[in-house]
């Protein structure tokens, strides 16, 4: 591809970005346009509400791929990353400036990540730019799977990837807040409710944290599946959630915050 059609795919990626459809249809079109950028293999184009990226909904192409790894990376990696707080503080620390991302994680989890994502689509790196809205909160997220080096990707495209990401950031911003502006809001989960937890409905809500199945956790707490999916129950109604995703984002909030009982792995947690 010549420099100037490189040029005109990023100028439709950032048109794309200065606007807004519905968000499925809005998503599949701006990943499909940096699927056109040379030596992209995959593109990942995801959001999520206002710091909860376990509800994040996106898409990743090419579709025969995507499916499988954007499962695998929300399943696996994304709740490793949040319990370690590194896109937070990641987000804080770049804002919408791309970044390769196996630079900044631990080298076990990136050596994982290249084998289970990358390696089956073909690709051997990745690079990646946060959507950010005010106080820094992360409302998803672009990733470009590359078949070069991250550091040549952002030496080359890394400029553009940004300027998509500042605009795709500012017109999200400008859509929550006239949302906001109509009466919607969006979740937050930065506190919890008053109502106890048991011992085990802590242990359950844990581990749905950490990604695990009802016949994972079953098998972890040497109980039934059916005993799993009654705790369950009980946590969404105490909690007022409405699935997992949710309940993964409370997960880390658990540990701490007035709930007795025992972690999974059977140290105390106590009330303060």
């Amino acid at each position: 591809m010549s420099k100037r059609a490189e040029g005109q795919v990023w100028a439709r990626a950032k048109a794309l970005a200065r606007s807004l459809s519905p968000a499925g249809e809005w998503r599949e079109r701006l990943a499909a346009t940096l699927l056109e950028v040379p030596d992209v293999v995959s593109s990942w184009v995801f959001t999520c509400p206002p710091g909860f990226p376990f509800a994040a909904r996106g898409i990743v192409l090419p579709e025969n791929a995507g499916r499988a790894v954007a499962d695998l990376f929300l399943k696996r990696f994304v709740p490793t990353v949040e319990r370690d707080e590194l896109s937070a503080r990641m987000a804080k620390r770049l804002g919408v400036k791309p970044y390769g991302g196996f630079e900044h994680v631990d080298p076990a989890l990136a050596a994982r990540a290249r084998r289970e994502l990358l390696a089956p689509i073909g690709a051997i790196d990745a690079i990646h730019a946060f959507l950010v809205v005010e106080k820094h909160q992360v409302v998803g997220w672009v990733s470009l799977c590359t078949r070069i080096p991250a550091r040549a990707m952002l030496e080359r495209a890394g400029a553009e990837l940004g300027e998509v990401s500042r605009l795709v950031s500012r017109s999200l911003s400008q859509a929550l807040r006239v949302a906001e502006d109509c009466g919607a809001r969006a979740p937050r989960f930065d506190s919890v409710p008053n109502r106890p937890l048991s011992e085990r409905e802590t242990q359950v809500a844990q581990l749905v944290g950490q990604g695990l199945s009802d016949l994972n956790i079953a098998h972890r707490l040497r109980i039934s599946e059916h005993t799993v999916a009654a705790h369950l129950r009980s946590v969404f109604h105490k909690l007022k959630l409405h699935g997992r995703a949710e309940l993964a984002a409370r997960a880390p909030l658990l540990r701490g915050a007035g709930f007795q009982g025992r972690n999974p792995g059977g140290a105390e947690t106590h009330s303060r």
